[in-house]
């Protein structure tokens, strides 16, 4: 694949997820499958073009699209120590990140390794303190701290 098709395959599964751009919340469930292969098929892309500034980008916004905060700023710092001039668009974002990144990681949630991911959306409970964010279950845990989801 090409930046310009993993662009287009990562705006199509960013449109599916009733996101906005600034305070991310969980995606909607039909968009997590679009969006893991859209980050699956970036990072293919990256095993074969390691030094590609873009791809980076388009992988720390995938990353951010599914609250792995912590890793898209990982992926934008990459980015943009990749790129031959800085850019004040990435320096906005990066502390954008940062901040979101403090504020997922103040919140009492645990990861899969001391809370296996539930069988359902239904099936949240409550986390322990020392979370790690960017998992396959945060989705449903900030529908749950949202009051989306019911017991």
């Amino acid at each position: 694949m090409t930046i310009a098709e993993l662009l287009a395959l990562l705006i199509s599964a960013q449109k599916l997820t009733g996101q906005s751009s600034y305070e991310r919340r969980a995606p909607a469930p039909k968009a997590v499958p679009a969006l893991l292969a859209a980050k699956s098929e970036i990072t293919r892309f990256l095993a074969e073009n390691s030094e590609s500034a873009e791809a980076y980008r388009l992988l720390s916004l995938a990353q951010e699209c599914l609250l792995n905060f912590r890793g898209a700023r990982t992926s934008l710092e990459r980015a943009m120590s990749l790129s031959a001039q800085r850019n004040p668009k990435d320096l906005k974002h990066l502390a954008l990140l940062r901040e979101y990144e403090s504020k997922w990681e103040a919140l009492p949630l645990t990861n899969e390794r001391d809370f296996p991911v539930p069988s359902g959306p239904h099936s949240c409970g409550i986390r322990h303190p020392g979370a790690t964010m960017g998992s396959s279950i945060s989705h449903q845990l900030t529908r749950l701290l949202e009051g989306e989801v019911h017991d």
